[in-house]
């Protein structure tokens, strides 16, 4: 149930961030940039990687609504559900230390250590990308929780609506959170 009287249960975190557009305008900007901006990652690694964050904060609404945004950028959902699993086997060799940073800053931030980071570029990746890998998996604890204090859980409608808002040609801009609340 939602904790707030202008939500519903089934509402998006796009609901949320409509109720207060002008103090969530800076946390749009952050996460278009995170999610959008300038990387080697790519979109569809970085929505694998959110929606990875969610499944183990159980956040189930950033969960389906990622998850919906990944396979939006053609991202496997057999993939998706393996790492839930912890099954990196899906991964390729240069992907698994990505994937090992965003589990250790998730459940256990205080524990990452230089050879995490060295893990990264020693599989071929920028140093700057083991940055993008820390902001992306912050940006989505933050959202987790955001989601998770209002209570709401979403509905396939809301996970449908939210892909299409920051899938392929969308994005974290306030005018895809207008689109992804339903309202324009």
């Amino acid at each position: 149930m939602s904790h707030f009287s202008f939500l519903k249960q089934t509402d998006a975190m796009a609901n949320i961030l409509m109720s207060d557009l002008e103090k969530f305008k800076p946390y749009l900007e952050f996460a278009n940039n995170v999610m959008r901006g300038a990387s080697e990652l790519s979109e569809r690694e970085r929505e694998l990687m959110v929606a990875y964050v969610a499944a183990l904060n159980a956040c189930s609404f950033c969960f389906e609504a990622h998850k919906a945004t990944a396979q939006a950028f053609g991202a496997d959902p057999g993939v998706i559900e393996a790492l839930v699993g912890e099954d990196y086997s899906v991964l390729d060799e240069k992907q698994r230390p990505l994937f090992a940073l965003i589990r250790k800053l998730t459940l256990e931030p205080s524990k990452v250590v230089k050879n995490d980071i060295s893990a990264i570029i020693d599989a071929g990746w920028k140093e700057k990308t083991a940055q993008d890998v820390i902001v992306v998996a912050a940006f989505m604890n933050c959202s987790n929780r955001i989601v998770s204090g209002h209570g709401i859980e979403g509905s396939p409608a809301a996970f449908a609506m939210a892909a299409s808002a920051m899938g392929p040609g969308g994005g974290y801009s306030p005018k895809s959170v207008r689109l992804g609340s339903g309202k324009t």
